[in-house]
């Protein structure tokens, strides 16, 4: 009962934390990797509890995983609110406060600050004057494909193979040859640190590369890492073989760090870009919904297939993996360098604003935008890359 209860607990908490996050990320677009964190901390408790008899053998590390959660909760306290929100709600300085802490070091009459705010207040008042209501935005052409690709997203985020490695190590460790589990708890907790390493390192360069680019990449390398771990299990899995266990382990390494590398960060970037402030909570919504399901089938589903074809289940996926890469390649747009509404110019073809964009005033190519009353610029041709560029 008392099982049941945490469990709904940690569910809505989750499914709050997934549909809030991106929002307040999306202010200046961090990428995310602390999660990784949270899968660490309980690993390194297991690995001193284990010896327990006791119920808190298991406890002890349930427990310890309420301590990021304290902690982001104590954070969130501090962190502004939406600039987008507090524009649609005609709170004007509020928001400028918070776009001049975003991107001008608290200059509210900075152009940049200018710029973004009337950017920002003419993309709302655009969907404000042509829909009414939620269902008429999503039928729009334009949003159909923002939502096809934020329903489609979380796919490729919990089932290209990760959740395989993360929920079932222990038999992916037994169809290598390594059975005893203290050191399959050795290797998990040495594999999430790793994997933290690797998710820190790509939160920083996650803006070196196109969306696009980092998302296809990432699949591709999971999918190679995939396959040649399929073959390993398959020749050395039951022989003994140091070498082609050691084999194994570094596929699975591999693997983690293609995952890590490209996809952990899109996670809560890629979204929160590529959905219009009209459908974004339903949009987020959505994503959320899917990413549950995904988890639902990873329960249910894998474990059966892992009893039965055993490391046939990473042909499988790595096979998915492929459809995956040419999804990316063929259906998403490139977003990096734009802010979320100057996005509306790739699905629409064109920006429901007239002031130059971001970046073209950031680096000087918009010195003369001519503030009136801290909220007005003036019309003028800026000149930008064209989207392969980006």
């Amino acid at each position: 009962m008392r099982v049941g209860v945490l469990g709904r607990c940690w569910q809505v908490e989750c499914a709050m934390e997934c549909v809030s996050s991106p929002f307040i990320l999306s202010i200046d677009e961090p990428p995310s990797s602390f999660f990784q964190d949270h899968r660490l901390k309980p690993i390194l408790k297991i690995s001193q509890t284990q010896s327990l008899s006791t119920t808190w053998a298991w406890r002890i590390p349930s427990l310890l995983q309420a301590a990021p959660s304290i902690w982001c909760f104590t954070i969130l306290l501090f962190i502004p609110e939406s600039p987008r929100w507090l524009i649609s709600r005609r709170r004007h300085v509020e928001a400028r406060e918070v776009l001049a802490l975003a991107n001008a070091h608290g200059d509210i009459d900075s152009p940049p600050v200018t710029v973004q705010f009337k950017e920002i207040e003419d993309t709302i008042r655009f969907e404000r004057e042509r829909e009414s209501s939620v269902v008429k935005a999503l039928l729009h052409p334009s949003n159909r494909k923002r939502m096809l690709i934020v329903a489609t997203f979380p796919i490729m985020v919990m089932l290209p193979g990760t959740n395989i490695v993360q929920f079932y190590f222990g038999e992916m460790m037994s169809s290598a040859g390594i059975t005893d589990p203290t050191t399959q708890l050795q290797i998990n907790i040495i594999l999430t640190s790793f994997t933290l390493v690797v998710a820190v390192a790509a939160s920083w360069f996650a803006d070196k590369t196109g969306r696009k680019k980092l998302c296809a990449s990432s699949l591709t390398g999971g999918t190679i890492a995939l396959f040649v771990l399929a073959g390993l299990t398959a020749v050395y899995g039951t022989r003994g073989n140091k070498s082609g266990i050691y084999g194994t382990i570094a596929m699975i390494f591999i693997y983690n760090a293609t995952h890590a590398w490209g996809i952990t960060p899109l996670t809560v970037l890629y979204p929160p870009e590529v959905l219009s402030f009209d459908i974004r909570a339903v949009g987020m919504g959505i994503y959320t919904l899917v990413t549950k399901l995904c988890g639902l089938f990873v329960a249910m589903v894998i474990p059966f297939g892992m009893e039965a074809i055993g490391w046939k289940v990473y042909i499988v996926n790595g096979s998915v993996d492929v459809l995956m890469v040419f999804f990316v390649l063929f259906v998403w747009v490139e977003t990096r360098g734009l802010t979320l509404e100057e996005v509306d110019r790739v699905f629409d073809g064109v920006k429901h604003s007239d002031v130059p964009d971001l970046e073209a005033v950031k680096v000087g190519v918009g010195k003369d935008v001519e503030v009136i009353d801290g909220t007005t610029v003036t019309q003028q041709q800026v000149e930008v890359g064209t989207k392969e560029e980006y």
